[in-house]
């Protein structure tokens, strides 16, 4: 090896191996740091996709209950007797059900039946 500083071969290595063990600490602190934000960031990662998941799954299990409870006092007896909620529903007018359908039918439909309801009341 050739002596370019003007001192002896061993001083020169042993000033190598101190700066090589400057630069190996400072690796090894940015390499701690970075370890850390990385298992900081997988555990984030899977809060993330939890707070999405439990939601959905807590809704399919919680969901039909609260929809039956709330179909149960819409129409008395749930969906299968929503024709008797109907009919309780016209008591005291001139109406009937079938006559409700037909006007529905005459109307084109639901959707147009409800666009006629809400321009009645516009006006």
């Amino acid at each position: 090896m050739t002596n370019f500083q003007g001192a002896p071969l061993e001083d020169q290595i042993k000033k190598l191996l101190e700066q090589n063990l400057a630069y190996s600490q400072q690796i090894y602190l940015i390499t701690k740091k970075l370890k850390s934000y990385m298992f900081w960031g997988r555990i984030m990662g899977y809060v993330s996709i939890a707070l999405v998941v439990l939601p959905i799954i807590i809704s399919i299990i919680f969901l039909p209950t609260l929809l039956n409870g709330l179909m149960g006092t819409i129409a008395p007896g749930g969906l299968e007797s929503s024709s008797g909620g109907v009919n309780s529903l016209l008591q005291g007018t001139n109406l009937n059900q079938s006559d409700l359908l037909n006007s529905i039918k005459n109307n084109g439909g639901i959707i147009n039946s409800y666009k006629s309801i809400l321009d009645s009341y516009k006006q």
